[in-house]
């Protein structure tokens, strides 16, 4: 029963919140509403494909541009799969970068990476 109640636990989504600008968060949207799957999806293909990225070059790509000032961020919650949580948490605790900033690192980028692997 033990084994059973852990299986479960471990297939459980985790929300991370991040800040996003409303346009970013516009054009996610678009890009999975164009590969026919849902936001959630495209959120952890993202980060399977940068883990993928650590595992190989012991890197992710991030994106250069930083938006500080900018009316239109709003705070999303998205769900991500436990077993992508947990490795990202191993990571934040080497770097000491957060969870939610790996996450924004990985949608600046990983999503366009993943539209024209599956687009």
């Amino acid at each position: 029963m033990d084994k059973l109640l852990m299986d479960l636990w471990d297939k459980k989504d985790y929300s991370v919140k991040v800040s996003l600008s409303k346009g970013h968060y516009h054009e996610l949207k678009e890009i999975a509403y164009e590969l026919e799957i849902s936001m959630k999806k495209l959120v952890n293909q993202s980060i399977k494909k940068s883990l993928k990225d650590i595992e190989v070059n012991g890197y992710y790509k991030r994106s250069k541009e930083v938006y500080v000032i900018d009316k239109e961020f709003a705070l999303y919650s998205l769900k991500v799969k436990s077993k992508h949580y947990k490795e990202l948490q191993r990571i934040s605790n080497e770097t000491q970068i957060t969870v939610k900033g790996i996450v924004e690192d990985i949608l600046s980028v990983y999503p366009a990476i993943v539209q024209d692997e599956l687009g």
